[in-house]
């Protein structure tokens, strides 16, 4: 998050798995908001997996 609460990016358990440069900056590690899949809550699950299928490809 930004000082204007603005997302950037997203980091969980997985993406520090394998760090082994604990000097890295979150950012060098983190998923970055441009490759997370979001959705609006209550998005038909048919939508959803569109997206999530546009993503990976």
């Amino acid at each position: 998050m930004t000082e204007e609460n603005e997302l950037v990016g997203i980091i969980t358990g997985r993406d520090v798995r394998f760090v082994t440069d604990l000097t890295q900056p979150v950012t060098a590690v983190m998923t970055p908001k441009e490759r997370l899949v979001t959705v609006k809550e209550g998005e038909a699950r048919e939508v959803v997996l569109q997206k999530m299928h546009e993503k990976t490809r």
